[in-house]
């Protein structure tokens, strides 16, 4: 367990550059699509990968996506806009990693 949350700390750290929900908000105002769709494509993967390897070294996972369904971009953002929208009152300054895994967590419960 202690390697999957090191393993998760870090790809959520390497993101330190990475959009937070104000940023995120104004990309689609702005109507920075590929940008934004980019950036989420590459979060999903991280979380992926993180989720595989918490899942080998734990035995458990954050999210248990099916092992056939690949997310698109559109989905990502699907999964985030709802997120965003369940909670209006979350802080401008919150990373979208936080909510894409919240939102991974409850469109794909582990049972």
């Amino acid at each position: 367990m202690r390697t999957a949350m090191l393993v998760l700390a870090a790809v959520l750290a390497g993101s330190a550059n990475a959009m937070n929900v104000f940023e995120y908000k104004k990309a689609v105002e702005q109507n920075r699509a590929s940008e934004v769709e980019i950036l989420l494509v590459g979060m999903g993967r991280a979380l992926v990968l993180s989720n595989a390897i918490m899942e080998r070294d734990s035995g458990s996972a954050l999210y248990c996506q099916p092992r056939d369904v690949a997310l698109t971009a559109r989905q990502y953002r699907e999964i985030l806009d709802d997120e965003i929208r369940k909670f209006p009152g979350v802080r401008p300054d919150i990373p979208l990693e936080f909510l894409l895994v919240g939102g991974l967590k409850r469109t794909f419960p582990c049972r």
